[in-house]
């Protein structure tokens, strides 16, 4: 019977562990991103670049398409700009965001991942004003970034209470789909 039990719960337990897997983050997603639109690149350097050991991936549907022998580099770019823009869709496709007015766009979500992740700007105002010249972006994100009621360095990232949405959640979830 404690066998059953202890089975069970390691199963229990594995499968918790699956669904928390760590993959990569705003700033290796952007890097990505930035290899893969460099213009002056060509698609085999892209593929050379995001394969070497150095650089780091943390996402196995990405690193297995880079290591795969199937595909041509051409073929790779493309399947890479289709996961990043199945996990977009991803989110966009959960029931809380099924219904908004407006969805985040593959170009509006990186957009605002390299304006987060810069350092041209020299504060979060400067950020969130910059966000706010997309225009509209994604019933959810503009919620974020037209809430009066927070500072701008809490729309970015709040720290203060996890609870209260913030751009970085948003991103998260859809870096992080469970």
């Amino acid at each position: 019977m404690w066998i059953i039990l202890c089975a069970i719960l390691l199963l229990g337990l594995l499968v918790f562990m699956n669904r928390t897997r760590e993959g990569f983050n705003s700033s290796q997603l952007l890097d990505i991103y930035k290899i893969l639109t460099d213009d002056e690149t060509g698609n085999d350097e892209k593929i050379k670049l995001l394969a070497d050991p150095s650089f780091t991936i943390n996402d196995s549907a990405i690193e297995n398409i880079v290591k795969s022998e199937m595909f041509s580099d051409n073929e790779k770019i493309v399947k890479i700009y289709a996961y990043l823009d199945e996990i977009i869709d991803k989110r966009n496709d959960k029931p809380t965001y099924a219904n908004n007015n407006k969805q985040i766009e593959f170009d509006h979500f990186f957009h605002i991942l390299k304006i987060i992740q810069s350092s041209e700007y020299d504060n979060d105002t400067e950020r969130i004003l910059e966000i706010k010249k997309l225009g509209l972006i994604d019933t959810a994100f503009d919620a974020v970034i037209n809430n009066a009621a927070i500072s701008d360095s809490l729309k970015i990232i709040n720290e203060e209470d996890p609870k209260q949405p913030s751009l970085q959640n948003l991103i998260n979830e859809i870096i992080y789909p469970v």
